[in-house]
């Protein structure tokens, strides 16, 4: 109804301008939440975790989705993934657990160090 050319692409960009009219609030925890879900990409954006998380469950691969088809199959599923985080995000304490639950994925990565970038220490620093 809101975009003229309808497409993952555009949903995308419509999605992240929404975010961002609410100042970041919308898409809180919801990378964090795709990567816990999809056990890899800390280092990829949200919505190529979508798709990786799409592929993963056997939908359609990156390559598919170029199609008509596949394109409406990839907004399909990118809204109910984010129909399924803000269920699971709205929940008592849910942001909490989705960044204790992306701690905890953080922790168990082999590649995860003092070194890193974000690093997050066990105990509080005096």
């Amino acid at each position: 109804m809101y975009l003229s050319n309808v497409s993952y692409d555009t949903v995308v960009a419509f999605v992240e301008g929404y975010d961002l009219a609410l100042h970041g609030g919308f898409l809180v925890g919801f990378r964090e939440w795709l990567i816990v879900k999809l056990d890899d990409g800390n280092n990829l954006s949200w919505p190529v975790l979508v798709l990786g998380l799409m592929e993963r469950v056997g939908e359609r691969s990156p390559v598919e989705v170029k199609s008509a088809e596949g394109q409406s199959v990839a907004m399909a599923f990118l809204f109910d993934t984010l129909e399924k985080f803000v269920h699971e995000r709205e929940a008592p304490s849910g942001l909490r657990r989705i960044y204790r639950n992306y701690e905890n994925w953080l922790t168990r990565q082999d590649w995860y160090s003092p070194l890193s970038p974000d690093w997050i220490p066990d105990t509080e620093e005096p």
